[in-house]
Formats: C-alpha cells, sequence, structure tokens
C-alpha cells in the first residue's frame, strides 16, 4: 500500500511518517495507517499539495500516548464506522497550532 509501521525495541511503540511519499500518497497512506491502527476514520484536507504527516504512539502502563504531527486535516467518523469496532476508546485531544 505504500506505508510500513515501523518496530521499536518495545511491543507497543511505533511510529509512521509520510516523509518520501508524494502528496497525493502521503493523504492516502495516513487514511490507511490511522484506520489500520488507531480508530476507522476518513481523513481529508484541503492542503492536498505538501500534505505531510507523522505518528508515533507509546505505551504507557495500561495507556497508549499517540503523537500526531500532520498538516490540516478533516476527519469523520460515522456511526457504522464505530459500530465496526470491538475496542472501548477513550481518547483525549490536545490540538497546537503553529
Amino acid at each position: 500500500m505504500g506505508y510500513h509501521v515501523e518496530a521499536k525495541p518495545s511491543e507497543r511503540d511505533h511510529g509512521w511518517s509520510s516523509a518520501g511519499l508524494s502528496s497525493h500518497r502521503a493523504l492516502t497512506a495516513w487514511n490507511n495507517v490511522i484506520s489500520s491502527n488507531v480508530a476507522e476514520m476518513t481523513i481529508d484536507s484541503s492542503q492536498h499539495d505538501g500534505f505531510a504527516a507523522e505518528w508515533q504512539s507509546i505505551g504507557l502502563g495500561p495507556i497508549d500516548l499517540h503523537n500526531f504531527r500532520v498538516t490540516e486535516q478533516t476527519i469523520s467518523r460515522s456511526a457504522s464506522m464505530a459500530r465496526r469496532s470491538r475496542d472501548e476508546v477513550y481518547a483525549l485531544s490536545y490540538m497546537q497550532s503553529g
């Protein structure tokens, strides 16, 4: 699919970067990576040219800390997407610009 999740020393610590992908492929890959590893969702961006994304996940005891650095994006998650997931997820988001 044009992406891979890089394993680090801990089983639950991993990351991904769009570095080296064209902007269009980066957005498509970002959708696949996030939907496969975090939660099923649809991601789009008004900045198709120059889109870039990076994700790091770190296991901290019973929780996973996700750090996302990404060009402007719009995320949607439908009720049917949520129903397809068996995982209980609680997300606390902190967003920063700049």
